[in-house]
């Protein structure tokens, strides 16, 4: 028998000053990408510009970046997906990679396999045989590296620059990312009017592609986000 023990895996977002608040931040970014005929895509991308985000595991630091934030919620639900059902629906917008195997890695990456390796351990070969994520969760930095491995009740969680690796039980790590992923929802739904007002409908499309995703897993049975 699998016993599961806890391990405390905690995500956090904040738009730190003198960015925030929010409502301020795409006011700005409006104005900007109007006065320069951005389009809706670009004045979005320029409002969620700011958001920092840390990863902690057992009180210690993976990730900390300051993140396109778009992509990283986006990043984020596909690391949800993988790890509750080894699989990442066709319409989840990506912008990281996925791999069948270690094999399908480019040469240009070998200096991360041998990052990989060296922190795998033992485990290298079985974890590396089959399908896993690369990303950068949405920072502009491309040192922040992290890869997700999917094994039996537990997601392998490794910070390649870092030079760290975190086995966190699915369960816990899909609830802690669902919360972050329902806060973020509300707390950039908030803002939709400013948009709307604007005529910038695009960001009510995207505020509703993440509740979409976000009720999608919610609907999946509890033993199928908490087991391999």
């Amino acid at each position: 028998m699998d016993v599961v023990q806890m391990v405390d895996f905690k995500i956090t977002f904040k738009l730190e000053e003198p960015f925030g608040p929010l409502e301020r931040m795409i006011k700005e970014a409006i104005t900007e990408g109007k006065n320069y005929g951005y389009p809706e895509e670009s004045i979005i991308e320029i409002a969620l510009s700011e958001y920092d985000v840390s990863i902690y595991c057992q009180g210690e630091e993976l990730f900390n970046a300051t993140v396109h934030f778009n992509e990283f919620l986006y990043e984020l639900f596909r690391f949800v997906f993988y790890a509750a059902t080894g699989e990442i629906p066709e319409d989840v917008k990506s912008y990281g990679w996925s791999f069948n195997s270690i094999d399908e890695l480019p040469n240009w990456l070998d200096k991360e396999v041998r990052v990989l390796r060296g922190l795998l351990g033992d485990e290298f070969d079985e974890l590396t045989s089959s399908s896993f994520l690369r990303s950068f969760l949405g920072s502009y930095d491309p040192r922040l590296i992290v890869y997700g491995f999917r094994k039996g009740s537990h997601l392998y969680f490794v910070s390649v620059d870092y030079r760290k690796v975190r086995k966190v039980p699915i369960s816990e790590f899909v609830k802690s990312a669902m919360n972050v992923i329902e806060d973020a929802i509300s707390e950039l739904g908030s803002c939709t009017h400013i948009f709307d007002g604007n005529g910038i409908g695009e960001y009510r499309k995207i505020i509703n592609d993440y509740k979409r995703l976000l009720n999608f897993l919610k609907k999946k049975p509890e033993g199928s986000l908490n087991a391999g």
